[in-house]
């Protein structure tokens, strides 16, 4: 009996598990030769091009998942299953090699910090949807159909990803891609 329950403990647990997240950073190199230009140059070097704009700062983010299934007694169950996140920032970088006054750097981080922090809560649409998802595979977790049981998955998964996929958009265009909370370079020059 006891075997049972320990049994039942891994997989409420294998079903119930967070996310695997992967946080990876991609920087475009500017060269601001006084806080002043720091607009400028990420103007000039981002690789960040939507729509015919240029942004500073992006993030994306990217979910898979896989699941393990076995059929008992005509019904066909999750017996474990693991989400994925892959999270990428893209942001600007000054490099260390490059010589800048005290004034320059600190206004950059200060931009920086600000625009990172607006990308964060981009990547935080993916880790709920990331979470979501794990939470739909122990809710789901029986059907007596295998074939079912797949395309119900299937369906709930692109749902899922399709709300929080609005949401980010939702919150860019809410935000004015961040310039409504401020994250504009001449905001942070005294």
């Amino acid at each position: 009996m006891k075997l049972f329950y320990l049994l039942l403990l891994v997989i409420f647990y294998t079903l119930n598990a967070e996310p695997i997240i992967s946080e990876r950073y991609q920087y475009y190199n500017i060269y601001p030769e006084s806080k002043y230009k720091i607009d400028n140059e990420m103007y000039k070097h981002s690789p960040i091009k939507h729509n015919g704009k240029i942004f500073y700062g992006h993030n994306n983010w990217y979910i898979k998942w896989n699941y393990k299934w076995e059929t008992k007694y005509n019904v066909c169950e999750i017996i474990s299953a693991t989400v994925y996140i892959d999270i990428k920032y893209q942001m600007p970088n000054i490099p260390s090699t490059f010589n800048i006054n005290f004034e320059t750097k600190d206004t950059f981080n200060n931009y920086y910090n600000a625009l990172l922090e607006h990308e964060q809560k981009h990547a935080q649409y993916g880790l709920l949807a990331a979470k979501e998802i794990e939470d739909m595979f122990f809710t789901i977790s029986k059907f007596h159909n295998c074939k079912l049981l797949k395309q119900q998955i299937y369906y709930e998964t692109k749902k899922i990803i399709k709300k929080y996929n609005k949401m980010n958009k939702d919150y860019d265009i809410e935000t004015e891609h961040g310039r409504l909370e401020g994250i504009i370079v001449s905001n942070f020059i005294d």
